[in-house]
């Protein structure tokens, strides 16, 4: 979990806050085969993790990614009793025109269906997409959680920024600016909804500290040891998003786990 005895606000402002993921951290991303390896060995013992109460969920993919990328984590949620959804939005290139419209028409339509308020579970880019969403209608959105989002990262400050760089170059094009995926779209102090922000210290995609949100009423962060590629189907990961998703409607308690659990997370 976030430091106990430092502030994510203090986190935030130190002078390497921006820096990207080293070389030997991009290269540790190979290790989630291992990690999907790790969710089918452990696939029996999903049946153990905190059920849900049938409530719709709707997963957000990550950048460059699409629905495919969030089958295991939707497999996973379906098999614990919720109403898993995939955003129907193609491969996830950021914001576009459009693009919140159909996301929030998406929304009113599970809504509809279920007769529930939904969660949101966004990886990456789709966890700052995720995160908008609520702001702008917290009235259909019962719980956020994010995994391994940027949202105080500048431009420049994820390994893809870095890749997007390279290749524009290679092309001999002007090096594009990312719109919206790497900078914080949303500061407001109170978010709506409670707000999980799960992050990895050995994140090789994103520095970890820019997906540290301040220290707020109904924001919490949980530290996830999980590559960034892997935090869909992590198993640490996916235990803490069923505790954070079978919480009661209108409750909020940070995420506590046990001796055990504890020693895993760190």
């Amino acid at each position: 979990m976030a430091s106990k005895k430092i502030s994510a606000e203090t986190i935030l402002a130190s002078p390497d806050a921006q820096n990207r993921p080293g070389l030997i951290l991009g290269l540790m991303e190979g290790r989630a085969f291992w990690e999907a390896g790790a969710y089918f060995a452990t696939y029996p013992l999903q049946r153990f993790l905190p059920q849900g109460d049938g409530h719709p969920v709707m997963v957000l993919p990550g950048f460059g990614s699409g629905d495919p990328a969030t089958i295991l984590l939707r497999t996973t949620l379906k098999k614990l009793g919720y109403q898993t959804y995939s955003w129907k939005a193609g491969l996830n290139m950021g914001n576009r025109p459009g693009l919140f419209k159909h996301l929030h028409n998406r929304i009113d339509t599970i809504i509809q269906k279920n007769g529930r308020k939904l969660s949101l579970v966004g990886w990456s880019l789709g966890g700052i997409m995720s995160r908008k969403l609520a702001f702008q209608n917290p009235e259909a959105i019962r719980s956020v959680i994010t995994l391994g989002s940027p949202f105080y990262g500048a431009d420049d400050s994820t390994n893809i920024s870095a890749l997007l760089s390279v290749t524009a170059k290679i092309r001999r094009r002007a090096v594009r600016k990312e719109p919206a995926p790497f900078k914080p779209w949303l500061n407001e102090p109170a978010i709506p909804v409670p707000f999980s922000s799960l992050y990895s210290r050995t994140d090789g995609v994103v520095t970890w500290k820019t997906c540290l949100e301040p220290d707020y009423p109904l924001r919490e962060n949980i530290h996830v040891p999980s590559s960034h590629m892997a935090f869909g189907f992590n198993p640490l990961s996916l235990y803490v998003i069923a505790d954070r998703l079978a919480q009661r409607d209108g409750a909020f308690t940070p995420f506590s786990p046990g001796p055990l659990l504890d020693l895993l997370l760190r």
